[in-house]
């Protein structure tokens, strides 16, 4: 089968490529077949000029005969494109203006479908830089009851990402992360930077070494303050450090916290938000730590009264997303009983109807996504998961 197909492939290239010297074959042949024929006509009895009508007439048309050879070699459609092409050129040459508004059309569509195809990759399709087995890593979105209508978020209490951490069996790994702006510097030198405050184990789902120095552990992340310590992004450490290995040790201050600089994120890591790539890494307790009272009665990783941050989670190899969404959920009811033993004057778990879902990293896939985000996903045929 292989080698008829490669055969078949080389007569039809030939026949593209060298159509002068197949069309003079063709003749030839043509020739001879009638010869042969007008003879047959002529030892008939039949004269030289009657014996060569009858052949073509046998034949059934030399013309018709060259047709059908050119279609079973595929150059009909050829011709036809050419002719168009041709047609095209000539009417284009006749009017420059209707020419060059023509290809400036052109020139557009093309670049805002490459623009778009961007746009539509970035947001909804393409995972996060160095993120390891992408398929089995989700964002957690949650979603219950309020007055009669059904609400989803996919930010959440600390307390919260905690229970579903402690509470749920489904995940080899669970990660908090939420975006913050900070001033960071010092006087001229203050300029105002995307943060991204992150659990220790957010690392852990990307396959990236620090450049240098090295990412915060467990240890500078706990509850209730973190240490102050940072990880600077690649671009920063660039323009503002110019690429000094002695920048670790250094103490950066970012907000209110004076951070002592104790790594650089390799080159392209931007964490999950993508589309607005963080200048820092904080440890996420620090953050959360250095914005809340000392009473404990109000301490972010007791209660649930604040709501800030999302969480990733890794599932385990032999579960599936609609396992962890069931996990999830019944580890979400749990979390929601705890709250309403705090907050008694929230609606009751049956009423609420606490559910959970594993669902995309990218948020404008989620069930989350704003008006736009799902314009761009119904542009790029992507349909977004409901919750």
């Amino acid at each position: 089968m292989l080698t008829g197909w490669l055969s078949d492939l080389r007569y039809r290239l030939r026949a593209l490529f060298r159509r002068d010297a197949m069309e003079r074959e063709l003749d030839a042949e043509l020739r001879f077949h009638l010869e042969r024929e007008a003879e047959k006509y002529v030892g008939a009895g039949m004269s030289p000029g009657e014996a060569a009508r009858r052949a073509r007439l046998e034949f059934g048309g030399v013309d018709r005969f060259k047709e059908e050879s050119r279609e079973a070699r595929g150059l009909t459609l050829v011709d036809w494109v050419a002719q168009d092409l041709r047609y095209a050129s000539r009417g284009l040459k006749s009017s420059p203006g209707f020419a060059a508004g023509v290809i400036v059309t052109l020139a557009l569509g093309i670049g805002v479908n490459a623009a778009m195809f961007g746009v539509i990759d970035r947001l909804l399709f393409r995972p996060p830089p160095f993120l390891r087995d992408p398929a089995r890593v989700h964002r957690v979105y949650l979603s219950r009851t309020e007055e009669g209508k059904r609400v989803t978020d996919d930010f959440f209490q600390f307390t919260r990402y905690r229970d579903l951490t402690r509470w749920s069996t489904s995940f080899s790994a669970t990660a908090g992360f939420a975006d913050r702006t900070f001033a960071v510097g010092v006087g001229d030198d203050t300029r105002e930077m995307t943060a991204a405050v992150v659990s220790s184990s957010f690392f852990d789902f990307f396959a990236a070494r620090a450049a240098i120095g090295r990412f915060f552990t467990a240890a500078e992340d706990t509850v209730p303050m973190g240490a102050a310590v940072v990880v600077l992004s690649h671009p920063l450490w660039e323009t503002r450090f110019g690429r000094r290995a002695d920048v670790i040790g250094q103490t950066l201050l970012v907000g209110t916290l004076l951070c002592t600089v104790i790594g650089v994120a390799p080159r392209g890591f931007v964490g999950v938000e993508g589309s607005n790539p963080p200048a820092l890494f904080l440890p996420i307790t620090t953050y959360a730590g250095s914005l809340q009272p000392s009473s404990l009665s109000s301490q972010y990783y007791t209660t649930y009264s604040w709501g800030w941050m999302s969480m990733l989670v890794r599932l385990r190899p032999e579960v599936s997303v609609a396992a962890a969404s069931e996990d999830l959920t019944t580890a979400y009811r749990r979390s929601y009983a705890a709250e309403r033993e705090l907050t008694p004057s929230i609606a009751a778990v049956d009423s609420a109807q606490p559910r959970a879902m594993a669902g995309p990293i990218q948020i404008d896939r989620g069930p989350t996504a704003g008006g736009a985000a799902r314009v761009v996903a119904w542009i790029g045929g992507s349909r977004s998961s409901s919750s």
